[in-house]
Parts: structure tokens; C-alpha cells; sequence
């Protein structure tokens, strides 16, 4: 009688750790699929900074870096989080520093997502 009880309670045991280990699996691989679906969208953006980057350094070397001239890309951006016009950035400014800053702090978050998403999870 004794022994029947414990191969039940082992049974129970095993039953309930296969569910709780498919349910572990399934949240695991949820959370793997977000982090690499921020890979992506941060891949797509950093391509995009960098098409940017690029097209802005041939736009201005083609005209003698003459920076009053402004591109398809040319959009406000500010030092910082102001909106103020005391910290306008010039088109020298945002294109030499600002889209720099922009593609290397995507490429931090693009890697940081592949390498959570796929080695850490």
C-alpha cells in the first residue's frame, strides 16, 4: 500500500515537472522571438542611419562641404532633449556628430539584442 503511494507521488511529480518544463520552454522561446524581433527592427534602423550618413557625406562633398545647403535628410535636431533654438544643431554639427552618435548607440542595442536573444535566454 506504502509503495503504491510513492510511485504515485512520484508519478504526480514527473507529470507536474513536464508541464512546468513546457510551459519554461514555451516562455523561452517567446521571450528569444522579442529580443530578436528588436534585433531586427534596430538592424533596419541602423541601416537606415547609415544610408543616411553616407548619402549626407557624398550630398556635402559633391557641393565642396559647403553645410548651408540642406539635403532630403536635413531635420531639426537639438543638442540634448530642449526644443530650444539656443541648442540647434548646424548641418556641420549633425552630420559630423549627430548621426554618428545615432548609428553607434543603434549598434550597441542591435548587438545587445542578438547576443541577449541568442546566447543568454
Amino acid at each position: 500500500m506504502a509503495d503504491d503511494t510513492i510511485k504515485t507521488r512520484k508519478r504526480r511529480m514527473i507529470e507536474t515537472w513536464n508541464s512546468l518544463s513546457h510551459a519554461l520552454q514555451g516562455i523561452w522561446i517567446i521571450s528569444m522571438s522579442l529580443f530578436l524581433i528588436c534585433a531586427m527592427i534596430f538592424g533596419i534602423l541602423l541601416m537606415y542611419f547609415v544610408y543616411q550618413k553616407i548619402y549626407e557625406l557624398i550630398f556635402y562633398r559633391n557641393r565642396e562641404w559647403n553645410f548651408d545647403i540642406k539635403n532630403k535628410f536635413a531635420r531639426s535636431m537639438f543638442d540634448g532633449d530642449s526644443n530650444d533654438p539656443a541648442f540647434f544643431q548646424g548641418n556641420r554639427k549633425r552630420v559630423m556628430f549627430g548621426v554618428r552618435m545615432m548609428i553607434i548607440s543603434t549598434f550597441i542595442v542591435f548587438f545587445g539584442s542578438v547576443y541577449i536573444g541568442l546566447y543568454q535566454i
